[in-house]
């Protein structure tokens, strides 16, 4: 039996919701509720789920499967509220958008057999996601939230500063 549970990746990715959810607090706390609720139902369904071979990190039996339809709920009812409070805005980030539904369909539709790679790309759905979340902030807010691509990244330990 492996020590290492892919789930963790799941875990960790899903727990980055928290910053979507801390901006949105301050502007419309019920988007940022739902978000925080989804990041809460995400950990624990990924806490509990067996992922192909792997066990669960927290066996729980049966009733991890209430924490699956949890988790889809939240994410359902923040689809609706998003689409309520902002309208036009939702679909402005159209690369986050397309990205993140082509890896939740992809995770979603049973082709990947590996946990591995099941929890690889699905820790990608889970970036898109509060990418998402984010970018719909900038664009609600005008607040420009500061992210490390990369290049900048690359620029500032280049840089002879």
């Amino acid at each position: 039996m492996d020590t290492f549970s892919p789930q963790i990746l799941s875990i960790l990715s899903g727990s980055l919701g928290i910053i979507p959810a801390y901006l949105w607090l301050k502007t419309i706390p019920i988007i940022g509720y739902t978000i925080c609720s989804s990041v809460l139902f995400t950990i624990i369904q990924h806490s509990t789920e067996k992922l192909h071979k792997y066990p669960p990190i927290v066996n729980i039996g049966k009733s991890y499967k209430y924490f699956l339809w949890l988790d889809r709920s939240f994410a359902c009812l923040l689809i609706f509220l998003l689409y309520f409070h902002l309208r036009e805005k939702v679909f402005k980030p159209r690369l986050l958008l397309i990205s993140g539904v082509s890896l939740l369909v992809i995770c979603d539709s049973g082709i990947i057999i590996d946990g591995v790679l099941y929890s690889i790309i699905h820790s990608l759905w889970h970036s898109f996601v509060w990418m998402y979340l984010i970018s719909l902030y900038k664009i609600q807010t005008g607040i420009n939230v500061i992210f490390y691509t990369p290049k900048s990244i690359m620029f500032v330990i280049g840089s002879s500063d």
